[in-house]
């Protein structure tokens, strides 16, 4: 998973400062610690539907797309016409970011994707940190980062560059602020969880970023978790090589 970066500010946030160092406030991280990672870890892979809506300042547009994402980097986003028609092709692995499509007079290849998602789409993320999201994750620092803090139902975790709610029932994430590359702040909320191959997975998910005109809302239809996906998918399309 990627790092974090610098400290993140929380004001105004709705979370309160990070507690003092207390033994009760380690126990509570040492409690949940293992519980989240066990979640994240359990998540590798993931193909299906999605609606993703970018919102740059007033401009809000949602698209239908097909969705192929594997751990450690290897990430495919097509976008289809209604007529089934491929306009955008969006394929990351090792490194690279390669765009294509019927829009496009022939693939262009980004070898600093982190430059894409700033100039193009106006996400100041790493590729990783968007991996990670829509896999239903984030990334985790060491265990001994945290310190916890319970408030009503809902446990709070509080590191050195993030801070992350749960919910003590179901153990769910709720929420994670963080600050990624470029020193930009961003918040995620996980919502609307769902069974799916005997994991309950977030099928809506809202990343804001400090400027809060601009985010990215992922809504899922459907999804396969963990199954094996062949190279096949994330090699260009017959199109592409022609």
């Amino acid at each position: 998973m990627s790092s974090l970066g610098l400290v993140a500010s929380c004001a105004g946030t709705g979370f309160s400062k990070r507690p003092r160092h207390s033994p009760q406030a380690q126990q509570l991280a040492s409690v949940w610690y293992p519980k989240l990672q066990s979640r994240l870890e359990a998540i590798y892979s993931l193909k299906g539907a999605a609606k993703l809506r970018l919102n740059r300042g007033i401009f809000s547009r949602a698209v239908e797309q097909a969705i192929a994402v594997e751990r450690p980097e290897r990430l495919r986003i097509d976008n289809y016409s209604v007529m089934g028609e491929l306009i955008l092709s969006l394929r990351y692995e090792q490194g690279q970011l390669h765009l294509s499509g019927a829009r496009l007079p022939e693939e262009k290849t980004w070898l600093d994707p982190e430059a894409f998602l700033s100039e193009r789409l106006g996400l100041q993320l790493t590729m990783n940190d968007l991996i990670d999201f829509l896999l239903g994750g984030f990334a985790l620092e060491a265990p001994e980062a945290y310190l916890g803090s319970q408030q009503g139902n809902k446990v709070i975790l509080y590191g050195e560059v993030s801070r992350i709610e749960l919910d003590t029932v179901t153990s769910q994430v709720l929420r994670v602020i963080g600050r990624g590359q470029q020193r930009s702040s961003y918040e995620v909320r996980y919502q609307d969880y769902r069974e799916v191959d005997g994991l309950m997975f977030p099928h809506a998910i809202e990343v804001r970023l400090k400027n809060p005109n601009m985010g990215l809302n992922i809504e899922y239809q459907n999804l396969v978790l963990n199954a094996e996906i062949a190279d096949a998918r994330f090699a260009p399309t017959a199109a592409e090589t022609e």
